[in-house]
């Protein structure tokens, strides 16, 4: 009995710690709000989800390109893995 009682107080304690984690990175966002670095931030996750998804990206200058696998893919005679595999070595 003695164990669940003090699984149970576990319990409460991780997440009363879990909401002031929440609380805390709401803080932080508002504080960071629309600066430079929350832009820079948000472009580093499109660029971690674009990776994850398999696009390809392209940086040309101070531009980033991100083209879905599946459209390159899509080109007639294999060209699209063949562009795949050059965009992943280059």
């Amino acid at each position: 009995m003695d164990r669940i009682h003090s699984l149970e107080g576990d319990a409460v304690r991780i997440l009363a710690e879990l909401e002031n984690l929440d609380r805390e990175l709401i803080l932080i966002d508002e504080q960071v709000g629309e600066s430079a670095i929350s832009e820079e931030i948000r472009r580093l996750r499109e660029r971690i989800k674009a990776r994850e998804d398999g696009d390809v990206i392209l940086r040309l200058g101070s531009r980033v390109y991100r083209i879905d696998r599946d459209i390159i893919k899509a080109l007639p005679f294999g060209l699209g893995n063949a562009l795949i595999v050059s965009f992943r070595i280059a």
